[in-house]
């Protein structure tokens, strides 16, 4: 195998076809102490943690001449593979500052200025905070903020952005029916929605009223680039991308993506619809390896919901509030999605949290 000049390989080797058996012979059977596995080849037993990228390598995937996983040893010269979760949370803390903090600063200040030039009293200034032109506003520079700190984060600390934030394949099935899932769980999500506004109706900003509002008064071409596209993607490279990866793939990354994620909406009337759809958006994300997939997600739920008020609006029979059968309903349905996708990827030396790029997947856009 040759060598590149840092003392690097340049092709990561094949995994051993007896890796289980390699790795089992460096563990003592009688040993007490729990059994760290692999996290490139599950069903190997780890020996030591990558130095670069951190994750838990077992024999036939570390270079210990260099001190590295395969994986990272076959990425391109002097970049890493994963932000550590300091690195992310300095980026995350950017990237949230500039989004909330600067953009409402931003949108206040173009609000008063604007109210001021037409005679708007101060009492009718939230109708103009809330108005189509503001919100467009709000909309491209929280969705710029997040798309730029999930960017610069990687570039600055020296790690390859598409294994940092997951722009790689995944098999074409999981773009087909990931979307499906997220719809299935809009009942359940509706209903929470409900529950909140019946147990607590004034614990709201009337961020919901507000967007219905808009999607009902204005063409859905118009509104689909800021309320689909750009929440899609842009929540998605920060949430799933940014934070989630650092984290790994296990149950505390999806559970800090996923409640970040719905977190991040503010108004507790719409946290508490986002939090179902977190945790599947999440899983996506863990289970494929890819970005891609949640983000096609994310976007089509938003197009349907954008959709969908413009039907409600037209009173063509589809009901507000759906019936609560709904809800079981879409959890089956959802279940369902969720066994095809992990179906689809059950090669984990193909689909994954940071695994070689699969030859026989698709690359979304």
């Amino acid at each position: 195998m040759s060598e590149v000049e840092d003392g690097s390989p340049d092709v990561a080797e094949a995994p051993s076809d007896n890796i289980a058996a390699e790795s089992a012979a460096l563990v003592n059977p009688a040993s007490e102490e729990a059994v760290t596995y692999c996290d490139l080849h599950p069903q190997a037993v780890a020996i030591t943690q990558c130095q670069r990228c951190g994750e838990n390598v077992c024999i036939s995937c570390f270079r210990p001449a260099i001190g590295i996983c395969q994986v990272c040893a076959a990425a391109p010269k002097g970049l890493s593979r994963k932000l550590s979760v300091l690195q992310m949370f300095t980026g995350a803390c950017a990237g949230a500052f500039f989004a909330i903090l600067v953009t409402g600063g931003v949108t206040t200040v173009a609000a008063v200025l604007y109210a001021k030039s037409q005679g708007i009293p101060t009492a009718e200034m939230l109708t103009v905070v809330t108005s189509l032109p503001l919100v467009i506003l709000s909309v491209v520079l929280t969705a710029g903020s997040l798309i730029g700190a999930s960017l610069l984060t990687p570039k600055l600390a020296k790690v390859s952005i598409k294994d940092a934030l997951g722009f790689r394949s995944a098999p074409l099935i999981c773009f087909i029916v990931a979307p499906i899932g997220i719809l299935a769980l809009g009942p359940t999500s509706d209903l929470l929605v409900r529950g909140m506004k019946h147990l607590l109706p004034n614990f709201t900003f009337g961020a919901l009223d507000s967007l219905t509002s808009i999607a009902t008064e204005n063409s859905p071409f118009l509104l689909w680039p800021f309320i689909a596209l750009a929440p899609g993607f842009g929540e998605e490279i920060f949430f799933r991308g940014l934070i989630q990866r650092a984290f790994g793939a296990g149950i505390l990354a999806v559970t800090v993506s996923a409640l970040t994620f719905s977190f991040f909406h503010m108004d507790p009337h719409h946290v508490a619809g986002v939090i179902p759809l977190g945790f599947y958006l999440a899983f996506l994300a863990a289970r494929t390896g890819s970005l891609w997939v949640p983000v096609v997600a994310h976007t089509l739920n938003n197009t349907a919901a954008l959709i969908g008020s413009q039907f409600v609006d037209l009173e063509v029979g589809i009901e507000a509030d759906p019936p609560l059968w709904w809800a079981p309903v879409g959890w089956a349905i959802a279940a369902v999605v969720i066994v095809v996708i992990w179906k689809a990827t059950t090669d984990r030396d193909k689909y994954g949290h940071l695994r070689p790029e699969p030859e026989e997947a698709i690359t979304a856009f």
